[in-house]
């Protein structure tokens, strides 16, 4: 069941702006999965990034990115367990973000 949040554009641009939270949401994306362990979210990132330790990552998962985007309505957080909010707008910004460069 998807979250009774409206959806804030600026807030969600805002978090978005910040590359570890687009790799949570790119790694729903690109499993195609709703339901994931910390874990599993963990391993994706630090497989694409080369200078993330997984406590590091853990730490900042648990404290900063993780409820900023349960804040925004894209995730719920329950035990080990995330859950994702498929948003079709927002995965879109996402993979647009991700394929930018200059």
């Amino acid at each position: 069941m998807m979250p009774s949040i409206e959806l804030d554009r600026d807030k969600i641009l805002k978090f978005l702006s910040d590359e570890e939270r687009r790799m949570i949401l790119s790694f729903f994306i690109a499993k195609n999965k709703s339901v994931a362990s910390r874990k599993e979210i963990i391993e994706y990132i630090t497989d694409k990034t080369d200078n993330t330790t997984c406590e590091n990552l853990q730490i900042s998962l648990e404290h900063n990115h993780l409820p900023k985007l349960s804040e925004c309505g894209l995730i719920s957080r329950e035990k080990n367990k995330v859950k994702y909010y498929k948003y079709k707008s927002v995965e879109n910004m996402v993979e647009s973000m991700n394929d930018f460069s200059i």
